[in-house]
């Protein structure tokens, strides 16, 4: 969600300014970077990813062997809402968003999405402060495996980098990648 914010700052806010055409040049520039065709695994990455993570940049960004098809925090607002009364359809979103309520909602918009995006796997990141996060990690694992999605359960902090375990979290996506990849043969 953090890169969507600084999209819309730096496009809508900052429009005609010269960091926002240096900014659009960079786009540009990683859009080159991205793999003609995409063959390698698709994730659904769960919660949001640490970016700041050079370790976790080398594994996903601009790599023929994995992506990141999609994360569940970018996942739009149910289709069936209407815009002709905006206070009332903002209300609607918020009360029946898949964050709010039971985790089974969560669940399965995340495996709707898992699906539609053909995820080869599904990888449930942890933050050790999101509550709601690490409680339902162990119902959502169960479920997405059930429904034929392979999942792995990260547990770390995302925002404070004295607790991060890099070396672990390295080691224990890399293997998860390698059985996936191993699916496919």
């Amino acid at each position: 969600m953090t890169s969507h914010m600084i999209d819309a700052f730096a496009l809508h806010v900052l429009r005609g300014t010269r960091e926002t055409e240096h900014y659009t040049q960079r786009l540009i520039e990683d859009l080159k970077k991205l793999p003609k065709r995409r063959e390698g695994l698709r994730i659904l990455w769960v919660h949001t990813l640490p970016y700041w993570q050079e370790s976790l940049c080398r594994i996903f960004d601009y790599n023929d062997r994995v992506e990141i098809a999609v994360c569940d925090m970018d996942i739009d607002a149910p289709e069936d809402l209407t815009w002709t009364d905006p206070y009332r359809t903002m209300a609607e979103y918020l009360i029946r968003n898949w964050y709010n309520g039971p985790s089974q909602r969560r669940v399965g918009r995340t495996l709707e999405y898992a699906k539609k995006m053909k995820a080869d796997g599904i990888i449930y990141f942890c933050h050790w402060g999101c509550k709601q996060t690490l409680g339902a990690s162990a119902s959502a694992k169960q479920a997405f495996e059930e429904a034929g999605f392979p999942a792995l359960v990260i547990d770390d902090d995302g925002c404070d980098r004295r607790n991060v375990q890099e070396g672990q979290m390295v080691t224990r996506i890399e293997a998860f990648l390698e059985q996936l990849e191993g699916r496919r043969c």
